[in-house]
């Protein structure tokens, strides 16, 4: 009888784990803008992998106006688009990196839905590069340099902003929050039916033993 029973494990494990929640990781790719959309030079979105949401850019001076406290260039944060990655242009600092100067630039990345954020890369990172990074709107790190990973939960938004040197973006990965799992394609009247049928069979056994 261990020999069915282990037999029936078997089978409500494998039928279980066909309609299972997954949530499997993403990565944005934020290089000559490939997984953004959009023409609105401060605001790009982007939806992949079931990951979506918008990435802005803003000048920490002020950053309910978003709009760095300098007039001889334009008036608002553009986002810089290309092979280098992604970065800012703004008041009084013209490169196209998101650069320290004029109290720092930044990027930030607001979800359609929460994720858990694993990490983000840079395209470029220079000599002396320094960033804080703020999560759900409360400081995460400060003065942190080069590629971040890790495992925040239930991220609503981030935000890198750099306070030395300059750098690029150049991707980000992330996967539904636990709150929003991906559900497998796999209809659950498929698993169903081979858990029934796994039951079934013990009990057909154990009638022709006892006869």
């Amino acid at each position: 009888m261990s020999k069915k029973i282990k037999k029936l494990g078997i089978a409500a494990a494998i039928a279980l784990g066909l309609f299972a929640s997954s949530a499997s990781a993403t990565t944005v790719n934020l290089v000559s803008g490939a997984d953004l959309t959009g023409s609105d030079v401060n605001t790009r979105s982007f939806a992949t992998g079931g990951v979506a949401g918008t990435v802005s850019a803003g000048c920490s001076l002020n950053v309910v106006a978003n709009n760095c406290d300098h007039s001889d260039l334009q008036s608002t944060p553009k986002l810089t688009l290309g092979i280098y990655g992604l970065g800012v242009k703004s008041n009084g600092a013209p490169s196209s990196q998101v650069d320290s100067s004029n109290g720092g630039e930044f990027v930030r990345f607001a979800f359609a839905s929460a994720v858990n954020l694993l990490n983000f890369k840079f395209s470029t990172f220079g000599i002396n590069g320094l960033y804080d990074l703020v999560v759900n709107n409360v400081l995460y790190g400060s003065g942190l340099s080069g590629d971040w990973a890790g495992s925040i939960t239930d991220v609503n938004s981030f935000t890198v902003i750099a306070t030395g040197g300059r750098f690029r973006m150049g991707s980000f990965e992330a996967q539904s929050s636990n709150n929003n799992p991906q559900v497998s394609a796999v209809p659950l009247p498929a698993s169903g039916i081979l858990l029934v049928a796994a039951i079934g069979g013990l009990f057909a056994s154990r009638r022709r033993k006892a006869s």
